[in-house]
């Protein structure tokens, strides 16, 4: 029996090295146009080196991933980003009560409700008005 989602001989078919130049060069410049705020954003809630070395760590692995799982699943170039804007705030906010520890505490929570108002449609409809 053949599957129908046979991902190696479809997704190498398409592959070339100027795809993969362009995929590199792509989350290179994502990454590093934004490093610097996020690392001083970061660092602005109270994180100490070690933690914004983590933090930025864990952003680009599961950005990463995020990028590798949605290409696989639609079979499209995908690129995951980080907020720009949102790491502007955060490093303008400065350091809060709580530390580096409630500010991981609050991004976990928001993303949550994030992704609730996507579930639930009254709160999408009510978001895009």
């Amino acid at each position: 029996m053949r599957h129908s989602r046979s991902s190696s001989p479809a997704m190498l078919k398409d592959f070339s090295v100027q795809a993969l130049f362009m995929g590199l060069l792509t989350a290179f410049v994502g990454s590093a146009s934004s490093f610097a705020v996020v690392l001083h954003g970061l660092q602005a809630v109270g994180a100490t080196d070690v933690q914004a070395a983590s933090g930025l760590m864990a952003l680009s692995i599961s950005m990463g991933v995020c990028a590798i799982v949605l290409s696989a699943v639609t079979r499209l170039p995908i690129s995951i980003a980080w907020s720009t804007p949102g790491a502007a705030l955060l490093a303008s906010t400065g350091a809060i009560e709580g530390g580096f520890n409630a500010a991981v505490g609050a991004f976990l929570i928001c993303a949550a409700l994030i992704i609730v108002a996507g579930l639930f449609k009254p709160l999408g409809r009510a978001a895009r008005e």
